[in-house]
């Protein structure tokens, strides 16, 4: 993949989970995602 078009999907992905960031709780919670997999460490740092 091209340097350039790397760069516009990473800015893409970040611009999408900063507009999703508000629902994140609720659809954890929509979907039952179980405690044990919420306990991964890169979610503990956030």
């Amino acid at each position: 993949m091209a340097g350039a078009k790397a760069i516009a999907i990473r800015k893409m992905i970040d611009q999408l989970c900063w507009e999703v960031r508000k629902e994140a709780v609720p659809l954890v919670e929509a979907f039952k995602i179980p405690e044990s997999c919420l306990a991964a460490a890169v979610i503990k740092n956030s």
